[in-house]
């Protein structure tokens, strides 16, 4: 009996270890029932190609916004920005893959299958949009300045998994796909548009979406030029 007790506590030690590293890996990233799905069904993190649909944000102006405030002061208008934006992305089945400055990259479709990730990325970038209206109204009214963001949802495949050292390793994705969003949300600078998808992306969410084709546009690191659409709003 020895053994098999010590082989049983074995087995129930290696999952609760098991469990405690999947929190540790998305806790802080989905939203409870993603993470729910994640551990009953369990998810390739060793990584896997998947395809996805990636989110990236910028705020615009953070440079002239950071001149003219202190770091605490800066630090304080950024993390309750992020906090905002974080419940959005999560809302819509959205991992936070990332913060990269000031701006956000994030994961629809992965680390758990989601027949509807364009369609909740889109949703996403729409409700950022909306939020951070809502936040800049009180902002305004208690005599802070306000934040101007552009957003950008690009779909394709991609490679998801944990990535890293021995020491650290986090989840998240590579590929031509997150490549591209980065460049597409650049553009809403030049273009002065605040939403921007791609038309893989368009091709999942046509049927309920507005959106103005503004063309083709060569950016730095791809050698075929991006079709970029403005998406003006859900229907």
């Amino acid at each position: 009996m020895a053994p098999l007790v010590a082989t049983i506590g074995y087995v129930h030690v290696s999952r609760l270890i098991a469990r405690r590293r999947l929190r540790s890996a998305f806790g802080q990233y989905v939203s409870p029932e993603v993470l729910d799905r994640v551990l009953r069904e369990g998810s390739d993190l060793g990584g896997e190609t998947r395809t996805v649909s990636v989110l990236m944000s910028d705020v615009r102006g953070f440079t002239t916004l950071s001149e003219g405030l202190p770091p605490a002061r800066i630090s304080e208008i950024m993390n309750e920005y992020f906090a905002v934006m974080v419940d959005v992305i999560l809302s819509h089945r959205g991992m936070v893959s990332d913060f990269i400055g000031d701006g956000i990259l994030a994961i629809f479709g992965a680390p758990l299958d989601d027949a509807e990730h364009a369609w909740h990325a889109v949703q996403t970038a729409v409700g950022m949009q909306d939020a951070l209206r809502d936040l800049n109204e009180r902002w305004v009214a208690e005599g802070r300045p306000p934040l101007a963001i552009g957003v950008a949802v690009n779909t394709g495949e991609a490679f998801a998994g944990n990535m890293g050292s021995a020491r650290k390793k986090k989840y998240s994705v590579l590929g031509d796909t997150v490549n591209s969003v980065a460049r597409m949300e650049s553009l809403n600078r030049d273009l002065g548009t605040r939403v921007l998808i791609s038309s893989p992306t368009l091709s999942m969410v046509k049927d309920r979406v507005r959106v103005t084709d503004r063309g083709e546009v060569h950016v730095k690191g791809k050698s075929q030029a991006l079709a970029i659409i403005e998406l003006e709003g859900l229907l």
